[in-house]
């Protein structure tokens, strides 16, 4: 059976510097969003009390998981699915820090960071899988790679025979290999990531990388303009590592729906459609 995975920073509720994409102004939006591509899991970054709220009254058709808190103890790294696809058989948070049992921060992060996790039994096949989510530091690139290694670890203990699914805002560039003599657009913890097994599900589908590709705008839509010039911005992943069961990736896309001026995200959405093989 096909499933259907989104990535998705929403940008908190409570930020007072996004003029007419506040989220009183975009929420209906935003949900309307994510009912029109309707995940079966969903792995939401910034997730705060006001999203959740709305969240509550108009996604009814999920569960959710909220995860530890993060930056400030404002945001959680949610994971939401639907219990018509998944049942949920176990599933706890971590803090991206060298204590991660513990509310704590390290390697000259800016912000407190978390990870999610939750361990999903599909209803239709019987299998199982591991679904991790996380927001990684928009600063300190120490924070980002040994972030990336904390992962990798805790996924490689949970998952047991299982699949694994990571999520994310890895505020870093994604991107495809370069050919002989071009420069690698892609950031040393994305290529790290994939060395050590993960799929990156939008090059898997068939998609190719260029200066609009990026999943952060910023509230800009079409007229955002990476910094510096050329790059790609593609920091938003839905990531695979398979088990003993193979995950198939048959399609992947940036979702870059919008009722100008209005967003439903600093971020445009991701989603990936999977197969267990």
């Amino acid at each position: 059976m096909t499933f259907r995975v989104m990535s998705f920073n929403i940008r908190g509720a409570s930020d007072e510097h996004d003029g007419v994409n506040g989220w009183a102004q975009r929420a209906a939006l935003n949900v309307e969003t994510i009912k029109r591509y309707a995940p079966d899991l969903i792995g939401f970054q910034e997730l705060q009390t006001g999203n959740l709220e709305v969240y509550e009254a108009e996604l009814t058709e999920y569960q959710y998981i909220l995860g530890n808190e993060a930056s400030s103890g404002t945001e959680h790294p949610s994971i939401f699915w639907k219990p018509t696809t998944f049942d949920l058989l176990e599933a706890g948070s971590f803090w991206i820090s060298e204590t991660p049992d513990v509310y704590s921060e390290s390697w000259d992060t800016d912000c407190v960071r978390a990870a999610t996790w939750a361990r999903l039994r599909e209803k239709a096949s019987g299998k199982t899988l591991l679904h991790m989510n996380t927001h990684l530091d928009h600063i300190s690139n120490w924070a980002r790679t040994e972030g990336c290694r904390l992962l990798l670890r805790q996924i490689k203990t949970l998952r047991a025979d299982s699949p694994a699914i990571l999520t994310g805002d890895f505020n870093c560039n994604a991107c495809e290999l370069p050919l002989a003599g071009e420069a690698d657009l892609a950031d040393a913890n994305y290529r790290y990531l994939l060395e050590q097994g993960f799929v990156d599900t939008y090059l898997a589908a068939g998609n190719r990388d260029s200066v609009t590709t990026n999943t952060f705008h910023g509230f800009a839509g079409d007229a955002f303009v990476p910094i510096p010039a050329g790059s790609v911005v593609r920091i938003d992943w839905i990531l695979t590592l398979d088990g003993a069961e193979r995950l198939r990736t048959l399609s992947s896309r940036i979702i870059r729906d919008h009722a100008a001026p209005l967003y439903p995200s600093d971020h445009y959405p991701i989603v990936a459609d999977l197969e267990f093989a």
